[in-house]
């Protein structure tokens, strides 16, 4: 399967609806800047032809601390996910006050 991965920022995002006689019509342009690409990724890039479908994926550079593990990247080192399907899990109270199962790390300074 061919495959272009490169990353690039997002310029801008347009978004078009146009009302036809029989419906509607959507229409999404993304413009791409500073986008990183070699030559292996060039190469690929020239294999897709105009208005051929494709499936198009964006992710950020950037993770956040908020944002969910994909899968396929978890490893044995990785935490484990918590019951609500976000990454961390807050627990108020003191340490002492909590039952030793919900501490998973602990850090002490000083």
């Amino acid at each position: 399967m061919r495959q272009a991965d490169f990353k690039a920022r997002i310029k801008k995002i347009e978004i078009a609806n146009r009302t036809l006689t029989d419906g509607w019509a959507q229409a999404i342009r993304v413009l791409l800047d500073d986008i990183e690409l070699t030559d292996e990724n060039l190469l690929e890039l020239k294999q897709f032809r105009p208005n051929e479908p494709v499936m198009v994926q964006i992710n950020p550079v950037q993770v956040s601390l908020l944002d969910k593990v994909p899968a396929a990247a978890k490893t044995e080192d990785s935490l484990d996910e918590p019951e609500d399907g976000g990454l961390f899990q807050f627990i108020e109270g003191e340490p002492e006050d909590l039952p030793p199962e919900a501490v998973s790390k602990e850090w002490n300074f000083g």
